[in-house]
């Protein structure tokens, strides 16, 4: 079915790439229920809706596209869908949800018309490698701020940034993955995890007690909740008022995961014969059935997971991987509060290593022609400082195209790139 031969795969390390890539995106399971709340959703159910949206969109990914990508609740979309969908608009976290799950009807739809995969070929490849360098610069920021380096810039200074035991923790973490790493010990991401949550007990980082206080839990065990499934209002979508948001979140969740595509094929070298993401068509219908499903349990749509790098490091090759790291993700519909005593400082490491990783195919770009590292320039820095992977291609395209009309080479720019353009200037003025 995966055909590990062909990938030149084999069956062990693709197990510790898809249990990798589960401890690296676990936290995803705390973090929607926490936002998700905040428009009335109860907590718990919320829980098992993103346990479910995971687990299933993350093993049809493997089983149909054979791709070792997961697909989970992406956190920019998720305050999107709580600050832009409910408390901007004040509509009910119902309809919302309805909104979302025609966004996702059109994605699918958009995804089985477009065979030839035409959109992602006309991105010209200083865009593709900006994306996945951005990818990488990313995924480490957000290591850097599990680890307890990156927050309020205006309290930022050495002396409280090394005062906390968080900090001392992510360190011994990168160093223990970094050195397994180099000696070539497999499952250095899983030990160096496991390692660190056994030291922030011991150092009182993240005690049993304290977790259970802030979080409401009574025990390791919980039952599922699955009050949310069915509560989306489908028919009450359907108005004026909410088609501006339904294409909203079409557009950035079809560039989002084009992009995120993009630059985990680009980073990993997982490319067909014709220099594409591979199985990028099985790809993104796969996402396209995430996201209808997402709404209907009761969660904000699924994306390609940039976190999917953490496997694809540690030689993950094919939908084994997300196989197994959606199975992963079952257990939490009733161990959610165990494996949540994991914190962020223990899996921060392997985010930023998997991000530094990431950065390789910088070295292949042509430095002496400005007008393509510009544009990758731009792209590879909006993405992470602007927390948008959509935005951060958008705005490179912008770039590119604004530099091929000032050289008059207009007509050379790609049709869908014009498209993006278009679809750019609407989200840019949408959103201000």
């Amino acid at each position: 079915m995966f055909d590990l031969d062909n990938y030149a795969a084999d069956f062990r390390s693709e197990i510790i790439a898809g249990v990798s890539i589960f401890l690296a995106s676990l936290y995803i399971v705390m973090a929607q229920p926490a936002i998700l709340s905040e428009t009335g959703m109860p907590f718990t159910a919320v829980i098992t809706a993103t346990v479910l949206a995971t687990a299933v969109s993350s093993i049809l990914m493997g089983i149909y596209a054979n791709n070792p990508v997961i697909v989970a609740p992406a956190m920019s979309v998720n305050s999107m869908f709580v600050y832009v969908s409910v408390t901007f608009t004040g509509i009910t976290w119902e309809i919302a949800l309805g909104v979302l799950f025609w966004s996702g009807i059109i994605f699918l739809l958009l995804s089985i018309l477009d065979k030839n995969q035409y959109f992602i070929k006309t991105i010209p490849r200083p865009l593709r490698t900006g994306v996945a360098g951005g990818l990488g610069l990313f995924i480490a920021f957000i290591g850097l701020n599990h680890g307890g380096f990156i927050f309020n810039i205006s309290h930022l200074s050495a002396s409280n940034v090394f005062s906390e035991h968080n900090v001392f923790l992510f360190l011994i973490g990168i160093t223990i993955i970094s050195i397994l790493m180099v000696r070539q010990i497999p499952g250095a991401y899983i030990i160096g995890i496991f390692t660190v949550t056994i030291l922030s007990f011991i150092v009182g980082q993240n005690p049993p007690d304290f977790y259970f206080e802030q979080s409401g839990f009574n025990n390791f065990f919980e039952y599922p909740d699955f009050s949310l499934i069915g509560r989306a209002d489908i028919l009450g979508a359907l108005v004026f008022p909410c088609m501006p948001f339904i294409v909203l979140f079409l557009v950035t969740a079809y560039v989002d995961n084009i992009s995120t595509l993009i630059g985990l094929s680009e980073a990993s070298n997982m490319l067909n014969e014709e220099g594409q993401p591979r199985q990028a068509d099985k790809s993104l219908k796969t996402i396209g059935v995430g996201m209808i499903l997402s709404p209907l349990v009761g969660t904000s749509p699924v994306t390609a997971y940039v976190e999917s790098a953490v496997g694809i490091i540690q030689n993950g090759r094919t939908g084994l991987v997300a196989v197994v790291a959606g199975l992963c993700f079952l257990p939490l519909l009733f161990l959610a509060p165990l494996f949540s005593l994991i914190p962020l400082e223990a899996t921060a490491p392997v985010l930023v290593i998997s991000g530094v990783v990431m950065l390789w195919p910088l070295a292949y770009l042509r430095w002496e022609r400005l007008d393509d590292i510009i544009p990758f320039f731009v792209s590879f820095l909006m993405i992470p400082f602007t927390g948008s992977i959509a935005f951060g291609i958008m705005a490179g395209s912008l770039v590119w195209t604004a530099i091929r009309i000032g050289k008059g080479r207009w007509r050379r720019v790609p049709v869908i790139l014009w498209i993006i353009n278009i679809l750019a200037v609407i989200y840019l003025v949408f959103l201000s």
